[in-house]
């Protein structure tokens, strides 16, 4: 009979301020409250897993609609509020050729997330990091199980996030 070890967490590369922690808690609860439970939060990213992987499906499409990208990019509310505009004005080719090579491209998945990031007309800052954020969404959402979430705001060590 195997013996096994009991598993223990590795230490976090990071101090976490305890009460920041715990009021973002208690924040998030209040609005899953809110908002039905967590269950309710459940179904929501359930429900965005299966657009996007309707979407972008396990196999490279031969082509992405025109409306596609932009439907995706509804459901991201930082990436819909800064590059709506700015998406919107590009050719919806252009666009979902860019999806389609982020997400079905050859070579690594930070330089697919980089190129995406380099095709869109996003010379500011604020955009550039907004696109590094869709970038990340549309490749989670469509496989939450093999691929973390990378936005910003999940790995920014400032935010405690």
């Amino acid at each position: 009979m195997a013996m096994t070890q009991p598993i223990t967490p590795a230490p976090l590369a990071i101090r976490l301020d305890e009460k920041v922690v715990a009021g973002k808690l208690a924040a998030l609860l209040e609005d899953m409250s809110e908002r039905g439970g967590v269950e309710s939060y459940f179904t929501a990213l359930g429900g965005k897993h299966a657009l996007f992987a309707h979407v972008l499906p396990e196999s490279r499409p031969a082509s992405l609609s025109a409306e596609a990208p932009l439907l995706l990019l509804e459901c991201v509310f930082p990436a819909r509020r800064r590059l709506g505009p700015v998406l919107r004005e590009m050719p919806p080719a252009a666009l979902a050729g860019a999806v389609l090579e982020l997400v079905y491209g050859p070579g690594r998945l930070l330089g697919r997330m980089e190129a995406f990031c380099d095709r869109l007309p996003v010379p500011e800052r604020k955009l550039r990091r907004a696109a590094w954020d869709l970038a990340a969404e549309l490749l989670h959402f469509r496989s939450p199980e093999t691929i973390p979430l990378m936005t910003r705001w999940v790995w920014d060590t400032g935010t405690m996030s």
